[in-house]
Order: structure tokens, then sequence, then C-alpha cells
């Protein structure tokens, strides 16, 4: 049984750990099992075979930043691990390397690091990059010969091409599984020694929801379907349906989850975080100027009636219906005749401003991310 401190510290780790795994992929199965097989067949092949007749896999994962490509390389060979390590076959080591920035010397130094490999150098002299690849050959052919390696190269793109070359011929050859991920396709001549490529696209709203979901419930050690919904959605919206967005604007809402319990999270809260990590996510003042300059006065007083709805309400949305209670409200207040027309019409023009979104799972439901304070100063203005 988990005890508290140990749920905090995976909580914490759900958000703010780069090589925290889930224990369930969504949405991902086709690929996941491709790999999974793909490894599988490979090391079927190598355990049947002469030593020197090893040879190893290359796998690249490519898709969007923030697509999950480094996730579900981490579970595919997390799961290897643990199946054959239940079987009794030769263990899996896996190595990770974060190719982000890094030059070919570097990026050595990286492997050498991670191989365990020890460098007799005279100080302050310069590298000798050739002795270098032999020594991580030498031992990547030791590595290779009693067990699975599998030696995992994130956000390649980067990566100088002579770099790739060597990697593909110096380390694959010796039975050493490669595996990179990738924000864009290569055309360089290192696509040519590539096994296979996955293409990751971005994710449905419905799976995409369920992974945030997830997120939720780890990192807060409760679910809270109201804000997983309203995450997804201001994704949805403003970028691409994609976890890493959504996990940013976990990571803001945190600090005050944390404090006070995820129900002390507030829809002012959730907007704030989410303009920090949305960067699509922008208001045109001038526009927003414009439209509460030419509003009717039945309009100026529907939107304070749904500013004020969302500055009292402990909801996240407001249904079609709450919407049209709102309206005849308004219309009340200035003895102005209701019409469904008109009704419809400012539903219409508060989409057009993006002052109102739909759900994307619930069309009927709508939510904002402009602040009700926001819109009380534009209307105060106007009103005043």
């Amino acid at each position: 049984m988990q005890t508290t401190t140990q749920t905090h510290l995976e909580g914490y780790r759900s958000l703010f750990d780069p090589n925290f795994v889930p224990a369930v992929i969504v949405g991902r199965n086709k690929e996941f099992q491709f790999i999974r097989g793909f490894l599988i067949d490979n090391m079927a092949i190598r355990s049947g075979g002469a030593p020197n007749d090893h040879y190893g896999a290359s796998i690249l994962v490519n898709g969007l930043h923030g697509i999950g490509k480094s996730t579900l390389v981490r579970k595919v060979i997390a799961d290897l691990e643990t199946e054959v390590c239940c079987e009794k076959q030769p263990a899996v080591e896996n190595v990770f390397i974060n190719c982000t920035g890094k030059t070919e010397a570097e990026l050595l130094m990286d492997l050498v690091g991670k191989l365990a490999i020890e460098l007799s150098m005279p100080p302050d002299s310069l590298p000798d990059m050739a002795g270098i690849w032999s020594a991580i050959r030498a031992r990547a052919g030791k590595l290779a010969a009693w067990s699975y390696y599998n030696v995992c190269f994130d956000n390649m793109e980067s990566i100088p091409v002579t770099f790739l070359s060597k990697v593909s011929s110096g380390l694959k050859n010796l039975g050493i599984n490669l595996l990179f991920t990738s924000t864009i396709r290569n055309d360089h001549v290192f696509v040519d020694n590539l096994d296979v490529s996955v293409d990751l696209d971005v994710y449905s709203t419905q799976d995409l929801e369920t992974i945030v979901s997830q997120r939720v419930e780890v990192a807060f050690s409760t679910p809270a379907p109201a804000l997983s919904r309203l995450v997804t959605d201001a994704v949805v919206e403003f970028d691409s349906p994609r976890p890493g967005t959504c996990i940013n604007i976990l990571k803001y809402l945190y600090p005050r989850a944390n404090t006070g319990g995820i129900d002390s999270v507030s829809l002012a809260d959730i907007q704030e975080c989410a303009r920090n990590a949305l960067s699509g996510m922008s208001f045109n003042e001038l526009d927003l100027t414009e439209f509460f300059s030419d509003a009717s006065i039945a309009m100026l007083m529907f939107v304070d009636n749904i500013a004020t709805f969302f500055a009292r309400s402990e909801t996240f949305y407001i249904t079609r219906k709450e919407l049209h209670n709102l309206y005849f409200e308004a219309c009340e207040c200035i003895e102005n005749g209701k019409s469904a027309d008109e009704f419809e019409a400012f539903v219409a023009s508060l989409l057009e401003h993006s002052i109102l979104f739909k759900s994307s799972r619930e069309p009927s439901s709508f939510f904002s991310m402009i602040p009700a304070t926001f819109l009380k100063n534009y209307l105060d203005e106007v009103l005043a």
C-alpha cells in the first residue's frame, strides 16, 4: 500500500518528470504493439543465431512535440524489460539520451557515461574522437553479447548527420537496438539505415481527455472530470490535441491544487494557467473594444449576466439552457421583448468574438477563457 509521501511523489513525477511512464498508454495500442512486436521478433532472431549474426533494430518514432513519442518508447521498453525478466531470458538494458542542442562531442560523452566506459585522457587535452568511437564500439559489442541493449535518442532532429551515420553503422551492426524520436521526418542519408518509421498523429478529443483525466488523478490523488474536460477543451481550441500542452497547464495548476486541494482550483485559476501554457491563447483587445462599443443594451446585459454566472458559479461550463435563461433575465431587466432569433444571434456573436467556445465533447455546453473580471471591466467602461 502506498504511503502519503509515495503518493505525493508519484503525483509530482507524473507532471514534472520527463521520464514518467503512465500505467496505461491511451490511444496508441496499434503503434505500441507494432514497435513491441518488431523488437520481440528481433530478439527471437538474435537468440537463435550465431553471436556474429547479431544485428540490432533501428526504429524512428516521428510526431509533433508533446505528442507522446518518448512516453510510447519508454512504455514499450519497460514492458519488454518486465516480460523478459519474467521469462528469465537475457536481460534488457536501456540507455536514454536527450539530443537537444548537443554537439557530436557532447553526444559521444553522453554515450561514454551511459555505457560506463572509462577513458584515459591527459588533462586539458582535446578528445580523441576516433579513439572514443573505438571504445564505444568495443563496449557495445560486449554488452550486446549478453543482453538485449536498447539505446534511445530523444529529439534526434538536431543530431549531426555524421553522428547518426556512425551510430547506425557502429552500434546497430553490433546488435544494439536504436530507437529515435523526432519532430520532423529526416530526409538525409541516415533514413536509409532505418528499419521502420512510426508516425504518431494527434489524439482524438476523447482519448486526449482520458489522458488528462489519468494525469489529474495521479497528480492530485483524486479525479476532477470538469477540470480535465476544460483543460482538454482549451488545448483543442488553441493548440494541437497533444498531451504535452495539457500537462503544461497542469504543471502551472500544481502549486494551487497542492496547497488547497483540487477542489480549490477556480475557473480563474485554470484560465490564467491556460494563458501561460498556450501561446496561441490571446485576446484581440481592439476586437473586444469594438464588440462592446457596438453591442446593444440587451447584449451588454446578457454578457454581464454571463460574467456574473462564471464569477459566482463553481462550475466551469454553462449550458445552452442556462444561457437562454440569462438572456431572458437580461430582456426582462430592460423590459425588452424576447426573441428566439435574437438569442441565437447573440450566442453566434459571442462565439465569433471568442467570448464563448463550444465544448468539443459536448456542443450543448460552452466555456470561456476570458476571466469574468476582464469582461466586467469592459462592461463598466461601456455602461459608465
